[in-house]
């Protein structure tokens, strides 16, 4: 599961497309991509929460936001910067939740 992330990742990167498309691609693409074994196979937390930080290491890159950005500045509400993103925990959990 967090290679198929990792891979993921390296080829939405490997893309010429500007940081917010390569964005988009993660929410839209590879996020519903991991989100169906997430829900059938039982993933510890702590992996997901491993695949969530690799995530956020090349969000901030795409975005050009400093190492130290903190997380709840990228996936909270009412942060500095208040973007439109899911936590890749957050999407797991409600998928979840619904079932």
């Amino acid at each position: 599961m967090q290679k198929q992330a990792e891979d993921g990742l390296r080829v939405i990167d490997e893309t010429k497309l500007p940081g917010k498309f390569k964005i988009w691609m993660m929410q839209f693409g590879l996020y519903p991509r991991l989100a169906w074994p997430l829900q059938i196979y039982d993933i510890a937390l702590s992996r997901v929460e491993i695949i969530e930080q690799k995530c956020s290491v090349h969000i901030r890159r795409w975005l050009g936001l400093p190492r130290v950005t903190n997380t709840s500045a990228l996936y909270g509400r009412g942060g500095s910067l208040e973007l439109p993103l899911t936590s890749i925990v957050e999407f797991t959990s409600r998928e979840k939740s619904e079932q």
